[in-house]
């Protein structure tokens, strides 16, 4: 299978680019896509005389491995899924386009051959150059309002400048700041900002995802101490990153027995490892969970933005 574009004349000189870019995901609900293993695709250029180069994607492209995260019930006839699939860009430079001629291109087509089966999420497919700018945020600077409350202590201020200026792409133009970025998921997770905390940890689990792991060790410390707090998100980031990926199925089986009395379906995930672990070890879990559950309240986004003296806090119904 493949997806076709035609390249009208004039517009088909591909010498003033430097990649062809498409974003894409691993559908997490299709049965044609295998739990756990990732996806790839071909891209092929044909030019005006008939010639074609085929370049796959690279092996271990962070856009398409399987995203963390867990089926959920029943929404109709389809699960939810947990998790989130981000639509992350996938570049294939044209340099390692050979035998055609780059300034004159008929086709650019995506070429499913790498794998049995597959489904994606794909947006954006475009010719780009090397950025040639750069900007602090993707959307408007930051106020003076915000930073000034951000600067006297703010911790909701603080994790909304962080968010402002993560890194990001888009149009062959680099947006962000990462050391500011950085700066301000730290003030807001010292501060112990459950929030801030999760934001922090999604930040530094997509950058080691792009190759960057700088920063996930001490956003695992700030998502520990959120789940302390009985933060939903990072009982279930913890959940999820304990039993699948550090496969400490003690931890996992009784984060996931957190949400026995409230989203039972979430609870149900710790069966799927429970045999990983002794009865002694199951009974030990259970039986803290149980403790945690009848002195602890698992709490959501909203809630942490209720208890936050801060002008800029979401306002939820």
């Amino acid at each position: 299978a493949s997806l076709r574009f035609d390249l009208l004349p004039g517009v088909d000189n591909l010498l003033l680019f430097d990649a062809v870019s498409v974003r894409a995901a691993i559908d997490p609900l299709s049965p044609l896509n295998a739990a756990g293993a990732p996806q790839a695709f071909s891209v092929r250029l044909t030019d005006r005389q008939g010639n074609s180069a085929i370049v796959p994607v690279r092996a271990d492209e962070p856009a398409l491995r399987f995203p963390e995260g867990e089926l959920g019930e029943l929404f109709f006839d389809d699960p939810l899924f947990s998790g989130r699939a981000p639509l992350l860009p996938v570049r294939i430079p044209l340099s390692q386009f050979e035998g055609v001629n780059l300034a004159s291109i008929a086709e650019v087509a995506l070429v499913f051959d790498q794998t049995d089966s597959g489904s994606l999420f794909l947006a954006d497919v475009e010719l780009v150059r090397s950025p040639v700018s750069s900007q602090g945020t993707l959307s408007e600077p930051p106020s003076a309002e915000l930073i000034a409350a951000a600067e006297a202590g703010d911790v909701e201020a603080m994790r909304q400048l962080a968010n402002l200026y993560r890194p990001t792409e888009a149009l062959g133009v680099q947006y962000g700041n990462l050391e500011q970025a950085v700066f301000w998921y730290r003030k807001a997770c010292e501060a112990g900002y459950a929030n801030a905390q999760v934001d922090f940890y999604e930040f530094a689990r997509l950058e080691a995802d792009m190759g960057n792991p700088a920063y996930l060790d001490e956003a695992i410390v700030c998502l520990e101490d959120a789940i302390r707090q009985g933060h939903r998100s990072a009982i279930l980031a913890g959940a999820f990153r304990a039993a699948f990926i550090e496969q400490d199925y003690k931890t996992g089986f009784f984060l996931y027995a957190l949400f026995e009395d409230t989203e039972p379906h979430y609870a149900e995930q710790r069966w799927s490892f429970a045999d990983q672990l002794t009865q002694a070890e199951i009974d030990e879990a259970e039986q803290a969970a149980a403790e945690w559950r009848a002195a602890n309240t698992i709490k959501d986004y909203n809630d942490f933005f209720a208890e936050v003296d801060s002008p800029f806090r979401p306002v939820t119904e």
